[in-house]
């Protein structure tokens, strides 16, 4: 057999495979005996007819096809190792020649995992956002503990003000006929929160248990539902009840009731400490994250398009698991219905698209930096990996390694995990220098303790338990196997 590969792009080749004539002449007996069993001739017992009088009445390539199926699974296998590629998609496959008594001719088309150039990274510049977490941060979550724990008691002598929670009717009519969504009936609204158009808590305002009135609206210009954008409307209001949030006293009952402990300064303590990791793990997890970005802002390669898709069907499947749960026939009939809508595949696609490019500059930088596991070198890392990965499981050490045991994938994955912290910590290192050679901007720095949570479109920093590595991979965990074939 010989073989030849064309690179028609970064992540696309060409093979072309010809087959001496004596093995594509064996393949093609092999196939007649394998199928003359089925054969029935006049004057011949079932099975029994010879191989030229098949082929003289029914073709010379009756059995071509059969024998070329089996030839090609091996020959390309061989191609592949051979000319050490690395498949993330099936061939598209032409026969180019098929001649009796003349050799085998086949061209291939196939995706390849693509080459994958990682840049000059002495110059990343990546600033850590600040993790303090200050005296107002720490009065915040207690109103919001004490808001958790505020008695609700009804109001019957007073009129609606601010914060209070009614229930009440409303019919809502644009020129005298109702409309869509503007019904309903025990509604519960906290007046203030503006949940409601502007202007229809503030005219609830002064308004009694079991009293009626008509207040007017106008939705606003940028309304989500357009035949209501600008539109005046009457709403018809009755009121059923009043309540009010009781807020409890900040001493130490309130720490007894709502922690372990016996005292709010112990309480508050602990919080603060609690915040405080919060904010760290917020603040490494952004910084991480941004490393990722600068990696792939100096990486250079073609990302297929069925990297892309996969990895947007990986997104969907996520999406659907948490709609769903563990339903695994709801959860592939949601995906379905995902992809037919091309608004939603085109968010998956462009978050999928850097997820990948992540991955593939990550594996590029461990090859280039040999940064890859190494077991006389890692114990350290090592040991570090595996209790992180146990405790992700809720398992001690040892029953950690038995789970992982079992795992096609298991200890490969560790090994991943391994690399990639080796991975980020070479970036951490340049990013730190880089960072003592020019001067804070205390200015652009943000504590995100006072920040709302966010999750990162690229979300390849998280490390998910490698005892789980005998799932599908995916690129976006480019601590679990490497390979994208399914």
């Amino acid at each position: 057999m010989i073989s030849t590969v064309e690179r028609l792009s970064p992540a696309q080749v060409k093979i072309h495979i010809e087959v001496d004539a004596e093995a594509f002449e064996a393949a093609v007996q092999q196939a007649y005996l394998r199928q003359r069993g089925r054969i029935n001739m006049p004057g011949f017992r079932r099975g029994k007819a010879p191989r030229k009088l098949v082929e003289s009445i029914y073709g010379p390539k009756t059995f071509f096809q059969d024998a070329i199926d089996s030839l090609f699974p091996d020959a390309y296998g061989r191609t592949v190792i051979e000319h050490q590629l690395n498949p993330v998609d099936d061939p598209q496959v032409a026969l180019d020649k098929a001649e009796p008594g003349q050799p085998l001719e086949i061209t291939a088309k196939v995706t390849v995992y693509p080459d994958v150039t990682v840049g000059d990274l002495t110059g990343i510049s990546v600033e850590r956002m600040d993790d303090t977490v200050d005296d107002d941060a720490v009065d915040q979550e207690i109103e919001r503990v004490r808001d958790q724990n505020a008695r609700v008691s009804e109001v019957e002598d007073r009129a609606i003000q601010d914060d209070d929670v009614v229930t009440f009717d409303y019919r809502g009519t644009i020129d005298g006929e109702a409309f869509e969504g503007g019904t309903a009936e025990k509604e519960q609204l906290t007046i203030g929160s503006g949940a409601f158009v502007e202007g229809f808590e503030e005219q609830m305002i002064g308004m009694n248990p079991g009293e009626e009135r008509d207040i007017d609206i106008t939705f606003p210009d940028d309304y989500f539902q357009e035949d209501l954008r600008g539109k005046k409307a009457v709403f018809h209001i009755k009121v059923h009840s009043i309540h009010t949030h009781e807020l409890p006293d900040l001493d130490d009952e309130f720490a007894k009731d709502v922690s372990e402990f016996d005292t709010l300064a112990e309480y508050k303590a602990d919080l603060r400490a609690k915040l405080e990791k919060s904010a760290k793990q917020r603040a490494d997890y952004q910084y991480e994250s941004d490393l990722l970005d600068a990696l792939t802002e100096c990486t250079i390669t073609e990302v297929p398009d069925i990297m892309i898709e996969r990895e947007a069907r990986r997104g969907l499947q996520r999406q659907a698991y948490q709609l769903v749960g563990n339903k695994p026939d709801q959860v592939e009939s949601l995906v379905n219905t995902f992809m037919d809508r091309e608004e939603v595949m085109e968010y998956h696609r462009a978050d999928a698209a850097k997820r990948v490019l992540i991955f593939l500059a990550v594996e590029a930088l461990i090859a280039r930096e040999n940064l890859g596991y190494d077991p006389d070198k890692d114990q350290e890392v090592y040991a570090e990996a595996l209790k992180d990965a146990a405790s992700d499981e809720n398992l001690d050490e040892d029953a950690f390694l038995e789970k992982l045991e079992q795992s096609p994938r298991g200890k490969e994955s560790l090994h991943q995990l391994i690399a990639r912290r080796k991975m980020v910590k070479y970036l951490k290192g340049i990013a730190e220098a880089n960072a003592r050679l020019s001067p804070a901007q205390d200015d652009k720095e943000t504590s995100p303790a006072q920040a709302d949570k966010e999750t990162s479109p690229a979300q390849a920093d998280e490390e998910p338990s490698p005892a789980q590595a005998d799932e599908e991979p995916s690129p976006a965990q480019a601590d679990k196997e490497p390979s994208t074939e399914e």
